[in-house]
């Protein structure tokens, strides 16, 4: 079977990932992850400020264009050109995405899905930082 890709409008396709922030809670602190959600969403929503309304990085400031330059070894053309997954600047997950992702990894034998997306999936440290940082307004261009 092949893994769920994901259209945008655009064109382009993405492969959603999810991480795990609570562990980080025993070793660091109970602070840990509440603040790097905060600084999480607040890089989400510089980076969607940087995309213009095709999805590419045309609007991108030369620090955010430097920063994916060195970590993705492209240049700021390939970079200015390319169309870009999108994110939710206020942490929202998109369940019908995980639904997507969670069938694909259970029919390919990759998990058993004994333990459904809902009983692991915790949106309370994205609603702490919107309710830190207010609702998402995009910057003006």
């Amino acid at each position: 079977m092949t893994p769920p890709a994901f259209m945008s409008m655009s064109g382009s396709t993405t492969q959603p990932f999810l991480f795990r922030i609570s562990s980080a809670q025993g070793v660091v602190g109970p602070l840990a992850p509440s603040l790097m959600m905060r600084a999480l969403m607040r890089g989400m929503r510089d980076y969607n400020d940087a995309l213009d309304d095709k999805g590419l990085l045309s609007q991108g400031n030369d620090d955010i264009i430097s920063a994916f330059e060195r970590e993705f070894r492209m240049t700021p053309k390939q970079l200015r050109s390319m169309f870009s997954h999108s994110v939710d600047p206020n942490g929202e997950i998109n369940m019908k995405s995980v639904a997507i992702d969670w069938d694909f990894l259970v029919s390919d034998g990759q998990i058993s899905g004994k333990v459904k997306p809902d009983q692991l999936l915790d949106a309370s440290f994205a609603k702490k930082a919107v309710a830190s940082l207010g609702p998402y307004v995009r910057r003006a261009r």
